[in-house]
């Protein structure tokens, strides 16, 4: 898969009790605030993004909604390639084998950078790449 050309970024302000949010963390938007997407929070919704870094105004993280992630934010290590789900834990993982109650949000290289596409599931061998 060659390295796509795009990156888009947005600022979110999550509702994190006590805590920032991670790097490498994803988010699902519940309402009208942001929080990290553990099993329990993303409930039927699927993940808004990636944080890439904190320390944005007010409070809020960058967080890259689709885009090029590199492997040392990804959290990935070199490996097979692959599609990326979000764990339960709210952070990224390589889906192996993956099933239609995934959260898939990408693709991850060999070297453990990945590309995400935040789609979503038809069937288990499938999945539907939206905003390329």
């Amino acid at each position: 898969m060659s390295t796509p050309n795009y990156t888009v970024s947005m600022v979110a302000y999550p509702v994190l009790p006590g805590e920032a949010a991670p790097v490498g963390s994803c988010l699902v938007k519940v309402g009208t605030v942001y929080q990290v997407s553990t099993l329990a929070a993303r409930g039927t919704l699927k993940s808004s993004g990636v944080v890439t870094s904190a320390g944005a105004v007010n409070g809020g993280v960058f967080m890259q909604s689709f885009g090029d992630i590199p492997a040392s934010i990804s959290g990935l290590s070199a490996g097979t390639a692959g599609y990326i789900r979000v764990g339960d834990t709210g952070l990224i993982e390589r889906a192996d084998p993956i099933t239609s109650a995934d959260d898939i949000i990408g693709f991850c290289e060999t070297d453990g950078s990945c590309h995400l596409f935040f789609g979503g599931l038809i069937s288990p061998s499938m999945a539907i790449i939206s905003g390329v």
